[in-house]
């Protein structure tokens, strides 16, 4: 904690004031660093109603920017290992927010499901689903990528008129 407080130019005490403890300061990361690739994913959506583009956007500031995060530090990914059961409630709520958001751009982006017994909200739960198990596999860039233009064909290949 003194660490942080230092590096963010406040007291210990301004820093427990906000954050009672390293658990709260690892929620929150995990919240602006969800929500900030969020943002990404909304000005470039509002840029373009093309499904691929859109479907492009998402794994770029999702599970592309992601990945090469952790490839560039393995301090990142131990630190992200450990923290997987103190924010996991974080996550899952980051989670919704971010397929609801894609539910919502599918919608405006009038994209229609060829099988009428699947849900838009159940194709963006796949999408994310898939990217992020997509990054967490792949043990290349290279990898990831090929892993992820299979899922955007799949989600294409299941829509019609976007």
């Amino acid at each position: 904690m003194n660490d942080i407080a230092a590096e963010a130019g406040v007291s210990r005490q301004t820093l427990y004031n906000t954050f009672p403890g390293k658990t709260e300061i690892l929620r929150a990361a995990v919240r602006l660093k969800m929500e900030e690739g969020l943002d990404a994913v909304r000005a470039r959506w509002a840029e373009t109603g093309d499904l691929g583009a859109r479907i492009d956007a998402f794994f770029t500031h999702g599970a592309v920017t992601w990945f090469d995060a952790v490839h560039a530090s393995p301090e990142l990914a131990q630190l992200l290992d450990g923290m997987h059961a103190v924010a996991f409630e974080e996550m899952a709520e980051g989670k919704a927010r971010w397929v609801a958001f894609v539910e919502q751009g599918f919608r405006d982006a009038g994209v229609r499901l060829r099988d009428p017994e699947i849900s838009i909200g159940e194709i963006a739960d796949f999408l994310f689903t898939a990217a992020k198990s997509a990054k967490d596999a792949s043990a290349s860039r290279p990898e990831l990528l090929s892993r992820l233009k299979v899922i955007r064909q799949a989600v294409i290949a299941m829509t019609e008129g976007a």
